[in-house]
């Protein structure tokens, strides 16, 4: 019973338009802590703003055979 389902739903979904809009994050934020130089960066999905949270890895070695070793990194 450890693999057992616990539960389970399907939905379909649909986009009919998806926008990634990048203004100016002093004009959303209402401060100038961005400097003026900063962008914000999300996607809209059928006209509403949606947050998406991730990350990203970047290899310890540009020669993957190299970056395997705990001792160098």
């Amino acid at each position: 019973e450890k693999n057992k389902e616990i539960s389970y739903k399907h939905a379909k979904i649909g986009f009919r338009t998806i926008e990634l809009v990048e203004e100016d994050a002093a004009l959303i934020l209402g401060n100038e802590t961005s400097g003026g130089n900063g962008l914000t960066f999300y996607f809209k999905i059928n006209g509403y703003p949606i947050f998406m949270k991730g990350s990203n890895w970047i290899p310890s070695n540009i020669l993957p055979e190299l970056g395997d070793n705990r001792n160098t990194i």
